[in-house]
């Protein structure tokens, strides 16, 4: 028998839910909890086939609990319940949930809802969340909470207060470079937590940062920025693009933050050199005795193009093929 579980923070509103479906028992079971925590435990025992859950609750809120089920369980059809429905609401929603129900609502909407998901069947990574979905949720809720992000081997958080983003970090990167650094990332594992205490910073919309992490991403799949290609140079272990600020556009590889968190010192030296000599600088390079730090500035659009490698012992050959490889572009 097909499994429904109801969180609802609020006893009478849940136990009327329960209630109104029993007659239904021949369907589908109702499980039901109070709220996230109970509702992770439940679904790590259970076989539940339809989530349904408020967005708004105390502890392991409704947002946290999406998060977490649309990732640990995607075939899973999850539907929210709100009291704050509206048409950017439902596209924030798309493509995480099945759909949402808006506070108050009656019996025969819910059974409605609960039948149409039911019937919808596995839909294998239909629900998979991204980041950007779940950040826009946050700002639509007006959310106080931390966004954890770990993909690839890589670990960063984003600080969201009052629905907007008031820090970040992953590596040496911090603010706004960090939270574009981490919304590069691809398939990413994402969970919501209490907001730390303490942390403090200037906001940025949430909706703002969006829009400079697509037009960065715009910018990086275009073929002026050749990172894929360079990371196919024999030693390179991560390829970045910096602006001429030293900030990270986008990276490809294991090390991107390593290169990231040279960018200003990058940026920096290269117009240093570039007053010491008149001229446009054609390459910088940092090296020690375990790597090496390839940088090259393009024209067409003016950005900087970094490279690191594992030894310096590798420059001479990453030289020679870089220069096929921007020869082209640059002109």
């Amino acid at each position: 028998m097909k499994r429904v579980l109801i969180v609802d923070d609020e006893p009478l509103f849940l136990r009327s839910l329960a209630e109104g479906l029993q007659p239904y028992c021949e369907e589908f079971q109702v499980l039901t909890a109070a709220e996230g925590s109970q509702a992770v435990r439940i679904l790590e025992k259970e076989n539940v086939d339809l989530l349904i859950s408020d967005l708004r609750m105390p502890g392991t809120d409704g947002l946290a609990l999406v998060a977490y089920a649309a990732s640990a369980f995607p075939s899973m059809p999850i539907v929210v319940m709100t009291a704050y429905g509206s048409e950017a609401m439902g596209r924030s929603l798309q493509g995480l949930v099945h759909t949402y129900l808006e506070k108050p609502f009656r019996l025969p909407q819910l059974l409605e809802t609960i039948r149409r998901a039911l019937s919808a069947g596995e839909m294998s990574g239909a629900y998979a969340p991204t980041l950007s979905r779940v950040l826009q949720l946050i700002e639509l809720e007006r959310k106080v909470c931390d966004v954890w992000v770990t993909a690839e081997g890589k670990m960063g958080v984003l600080h969201c207060f009052a629905g907007a983003l008031i820090g970040a970090a992953t590596g040496a990167l911090r603010g706004e470079a960090a939270a574009l650094e981490i919304l590069s990332w691809q398939d990413v594992h994402i969970e919501v937590r209490p907001a730390q205490p303490g942390v403090s910073g200037k906001p940025i919309p949430i909706s703002k940062l969006l829009s400079e992490a697509a037009r960065h991403k715009e910018k990086a799949q275009s073929p002026e920025f050749p990172l894929e290609a360079s990371l196919q140079i024999e030693g390179v272990q991560a390829a970045c693009l910096l602006t001429l600020k030293g900030e990270l556009l986008a990276g490809r590889g294991t090390s991107t933050e390593i290169v990231a968190g040279f960018g200003p010192s990058l940026a920096l030296a290269c117009q240093m050199a570039q007053r010491l000599s008149g001229t446009g600088v054609e390459e910088l390079t940092l090296c020690s005795s375990g790597w090496a730090l390839l940088v090259r500035p393009l024209r067409t659009p003016p950005a900087l193009l970094g490279l690191l490698l594992d030894g310096p012992e590798r420059l001479a050959l990453a030289r020679l093929q870089l220069g096929g490889i921007l020869r082209p572009l640059q002109g």
